[in-house]
């Protein structure tokens, strides 16, 4: 970051598994909402300093970032743990966002922990109310993942 410091975020990946992703916006006419097109493994183009860094619009949950930008896009408190897209949807024109395939942490293993997977899998009724705030506070009619 501090070789390119327009960059706001950077991600790499976590036990070898690199995510991030692309988002297209399209403007409703004012009516209709707009429709938002998120592509994983899509990258734009490679930072200049670093090749094996590329811009994105959104990376895994692993990432450093600069606190200033953080605090201008906010995770939104009512989404809790279902919000990861979503604060980098919030972030589109505001967060210049890298990946880096050569950055990479462990995970911790899973264990016999009965609470991991209702941690780790919302339920339908946190994901219907996260796509329906989303959907209210950025007037779309659409998001389509891909």
């Amino acid at each position: 970051m501090e070789a390119t410091p327009e960059l706001d975020v950077v991600g790499g990946s976590v036990s070898g598994n690199q995510f991030y992703f692309s988002i297209a916006y399209e403007e409703g006419d004012g009516v209709t909402g707009g429709c938002m097109d998120r592509k994983s493994n899509i990258k734009f183009q490679s930072l200049p300093n670093d090749p094996q860094c590329s811009i994105v619009n959104g990376v895994v949950n692993f990432f450093l970032a600069r606190t200033d930008a953080v605090n201008r896009v906010r995770f939104d408190p009512k989404l809790k743990r279902v919000a990861h897209s979503e604060f980098f949807m919030d972030g589109l024109g505001e967060l210049m966002v890298a990946s880096c395939g050569h950055v990479s942490i462990g995970h911790q293993p899973r264990g016999a922990n009965a609470q991991y997977g209702r941690f780790r899998h919302p339920g339908k009724g946190d994901v219907q109310y996260k796509l329906q705030l989303h959907y209210y506070k950025k007037h779309l009619e659409c998001i389509h993942y891909g």
